[in-house]
């Protein structure tokens, strides 16, 4: 084997040891992506199990609330009817709970 061909075999084994010293190290930053990436699926999962928790808070209290509207309109007209002359005071409450029901702001 002559002095060139030694030369050349110790490059190339310089370059193997090179490459898989970046092999490793690539392999450790994508298994720490694979850590992230999993503790982002945690936070994940627990973020849309507290938002579905609120979701029926909500709903709950909308619940609430069209019922209590629902009984004050009711109230509203039975005052109407036990006190006629207050009739545009009445007539406004209930345009306004109708609207809100609707989503509109009255």
């Amino acid at each position: 084997m002559n002095i060139d061909a030694i030369i050349e075999n110790a490059q190339l084994k310089g370059r193997i040891i090179a490459l898989d010293a970046q092999v490793e190290t690539l392999t450790a930053e994508v298994r720490c992506l694979e850590a992230v990436i999993r503790s982002h699926e945690r936070v994940d999962c627990l973020l849309v199990k507290s938002l579905k928790e609120q979701l029926l808070e909500v709903d709950a209290k909308v619940e609430r609330l069209t019922k209590a509207g629902g009984d004050l309109v009711t109230w509203v007209l039975i005052m109407r009817h036990n006190n006629p002359n207050d009739i545009e005071d009445i007539r406004l409450v209930i345009l306004n709970w109708n609207a809100a029901k609707e989503g509109k702001r009255s």
